[in-house]
């Protein structure tokens, strides 16, 4: 079997690219959970920042306009930790395979993840889009270092 290298042992690109997919994963879901809290414990609904302030509308919890909030950020935090999920484990992928064909599929799906991120969050910059900016910005971040490596390397093996 194979040994896993540790995050200290990667070249200093993967391990920063690494390192963001992870700290975007982690701002992703503080920032669900803030907007979960916001909606279930508080009863509010948080659509942005204004001024500095919070922009958040009180809900009923008896309310059907509650029940379809809940309805609909369950479902768009879930598919964005779903992405967010999928892009920081092919950042992880693509510097634990020794298959050059597996590397080109982790960056592929990365780029893929942040894409659709980025097509989710900038939408809605003005309301909850908001709160997953930092982590959009990172996940990005770390596909462009992503490709970087990936190119670098192609251009490497086709050299010899």
């Amino acid at each position: 079997m194979k040994q896993l290298r540790s995050l200290s042992q990667l070249e200093p690109l993967a391990r920063v690219q690494t390192i963001l997919a992870l700290v975007s994963f982690v701002l992703c879901l503080l920032a669900s959970a803030y907007l979960l809290i916001s909606l279930f414990g508080a009863h509010e609904i948080c659509y942005g920042v204004s001024n500095q302030a919070m922009l958040c509308k009180p809900i009923a919890p008896s309310s059907i306009e509650f029940a379809q909030q809940a309805a609909r950020i369950a479902f768009v935090l879930s598919t964005v930790i779903v992405l967010f999920l999928a892009a920081t484990l092919s950042a992880w992928w693509q510097h634990h395979t020794a298959e050059p064909s597996n590397r080109s599929v982790a960056c592929g799906v990365l780029v893929t993840c942040a894409f659709l991120i980025i097509a989710i969050t900038v939408p809605a910059i003005s309301g909850a889009g908001f709160y997953l900016a930092p982590a959009t910005i990172l996940i990005s971040a770390a596909a462009v270092l992503g490709l970087v490596i990936f190119i670098r390397d192609w251009r490497a093996a086709t050299s010899r």
